[in-house]
């Protein structure tokens, strides 16, 4: 059961955008502690492409939720939400300030609303994307389940079952299209009703979400620089070693699938060449910070989130950014919430919008 009484601090946003560094400045003020909310960070050895924090910055403040998991094994939105639940109520009995950091939108929409319940998944149904999953397996000649090809046909047999779903899902996405096929095969009932009706009405935790909105072009230059910064502390040579590592198993390792590291493996199979290849990771990360983009815009009128500051936001100029002083701003306005708040009457959610420009 979630302590409805703790309150927390989400920093979000698109990729690139800063939110490690504000939330590591914010952590030190308010005493608190980061919980990672990005997919890729809780596994082990996948470092520099995931962006993790560095040495110095998980030295500063404890970060929970980082290389956690082996490469083999699943993770998703339950997983995460019954981690970082636990986690959050551990903080809260110590007097720590629990910080979410990071931009899957559907890990901290998931954590500050809950889950849709859905009906247990069938060992049968197992079995037939199982089938499913082999027979495209040898119609693409033992090509892996990280290809393309592969994603684009499991994202069609999807489309048989339950093509609303299918138009709304990503083939890229292929966590969220073999949930949904599992389902529908389980249940003969589409994923979007359970969550249709779950509404996300229900409310967690007291949250102050600070959401980091630079202007879009300042993002993608942040982005095209840090990808050659990836590159220059030795991303290839991480992928290489990752590779070679587990050549034997690269289709059972879901981190691999991640924007970066799979244009890097298609690289070092000679898909295209080196220069191709950071084009092609510098693209596919703009295209996520796009969508990232978009659900921040539409989640507060969605869910019914309250601007803190009535309309307003905190504006920066990105020549003089200081993220000592965005938090030190930032931590004011949110002693400002705690004190507003009234347990009694339920419990708030509000966000901030924290606007960078060029």
């Amino acid at each position: 059961m979630v302590d409805s009484k703790s309150s927390i601090i989400v920093v979000t946003g698109p990729t690139g955008c800063g939110k490690t560094a504000l939330a590591i400045e914010l952590a030190q003020k308010v005493a608190g502690e980061i919980i990672n909310a990005d997919s890729v960070q809780v596994y082990k050895y996948f470092n520099i492409g995931s962006a993790k924090p560095a040495e110095a910055q998980l030295k500063a403040v404890p970060h929970h939720l980082i290389s956690i998991l082996e490469p083999e094994e699943d993770f998703n939105v339950g997983i995460f939400y019954s981690l970082a639940v636990k986690k959050i109520k551990e903080l809260s009995a110590a007097g720590k300030v629990p910080i979410i950091t990071g931009g899957t939108g559907l890990y901290i929409q998931s954590l500050i609303h809950g889950l849709a319940e859905i009906a247990d998944i069938s060992e049968v149904a197992k079995q037939k994307l199982q089938e499913q999953e082999n027979e495209i397996l040898k119609a693409l000649n033992g090509q892996d389940k990280i290809n393309e090809k592969f994603k684009l046909e499991l994202h069609n047999f999807l489309s048989t079952l339950d093509k609303t779903v299918a138009d709304v899902i990503k083939a890229g996405d292929i966590s969220r299209v073999r949930r949904a096929i599992l389902v529908k095969l389980s249940n003969d009932k589409s994923i979007l009703s359970y969550q249709q009706s779950h509404g996300h009405k229900s409310k967690n935790y007291n949250a102050f979400i600070i959401i980091l909105i630079p202007q879009r072009d300042l993002v993608y230059h942040l982005i095209n620089a840090r990808v050659d910064e990836m590159l220059q502390f030795g991303f290839l040579e991480e992928v290489e070693t990752l590779k070679q590592k587990y050549s034997a198993r690269i289709s059972q390792i879901k981190p691999f699938s991640s924007i970066g590291y799979k244009q890097l493996l298609q690289f070092k199979d000679k898909l295209f060449d080196y220069s191709t290849a950071v084009e092609k990771i510098k693209q596919e990360t703009r295209r996520y910070a796009k969508r990232q983009f978009t659900w921040w815009r539409n989640q507060p009128s969605k869910l019914g989130w309250q601007n803190i500051l009535e309309s307003e936001s905190l504006i920066y100029n990105y020549d003089s950014l200081d993220f000592k002083k965005i938090a030190e701003d930032i931590s004011k306005l949110y002693n400002t919430y705690l004190a507003s708040l009234n347990l009694g009457q339920g419990i708030t959610i509000n966000f901030l919008p924290v606007k960078i420009l060029l």
